[in-house]
């Protein structure tokens, strides 16, 4: 038996799934995808922590950093 109820999150998932535009690659090219999610109680995880973690990631690699406040971000990263 199957409960064919949706999640009560469901649809502001797919609202926000759909409000990120795709980027545009040319090829040959590299793609990499980063998500920071803590595998216990990930609501509540340390913003700051996840933030400095990304802001050392592109400054290793020269990139410019996402202003304060940003939910998602796309950059070259050399």
């Amino acid at each position: 038996m199957t409960n064919d109820a949706d999640h009560p999150l469901r649809h502001a998932l797919v609202n926000e799934l759909h409000a990120r535009p795709f980027p545009v690659l040319e090829v040959p090219c590299r793609a990499v995808f980063v998500v920071v999610k803590d595998p216990v109680d990930a609501a509540n995880r340390d913003r700051g922590r996840d933030r400095a973690h990304l802001l050392d990631l592109l400054d290793r690699h020269g990139a410019a950093l996402p202003p304060d406040g940003a939910t998602h971000y796309s950059a070259p990263l050399g």
